[in-house]
């Protein structure tokens, strides 16, 4: 997805749009910018509230802005790790993909409770 919402943790009621192809933030207050509000509103409608995110401070130059990006993406690689990560009680199916021992796996059978460094047979790894 190559836009990502968060609230401002360091402002009630303040936003950060992530664009993940531009490499660009964009802050703002739903009060004041009534356009964001609404692509924050139907976003959330689509995939539930935004979650907070750490922001660094004011980024106003380029260079701010490409190193508050990268603080912003180091989170959301984070936060999608946390989401993969593997867990024993889960069914995988072919093609699912985990975290786990600082590795990216990928399924290569159906499988539950098969852990991806001692089941080699049931998974690669992709990165």
């Amino acid at each position: 997805m190559p836009i990502k919402w968060y609230k401002d943790d360091r402002q009630a009621d303040g936003y950060v749009k992530v664009d993940i192809d531009t490499r660009t933030l964009s802050f703002f207050f739903k009060e004041h910018d009534p356009v964001l509000a609404a692509e924050l509103t139907q976003y959330e409608q689509s995939f539930g509230e935004v979650a907070d995110v750490f922001v660094p401070p004011p980024l106003s130059t380029e260079q701010e802005q490409a190193v508050g990006f990268d603080v912003i993406m180091k989170y959301i690689v984070a936060e999608k790790q946390k989401e993969l990560q593997w867990n024993s009680s889960k069914q995988y199916h072919i093609d699912d993909v985990v975290y786990h021992s600082f590795k990216m796996w990928k399924a290569t059978s159906n499988n539950s409770n098969n852990e991806p460094d001692d089941v080699p047979g049931d998974w690669e790894v992709v990165s």
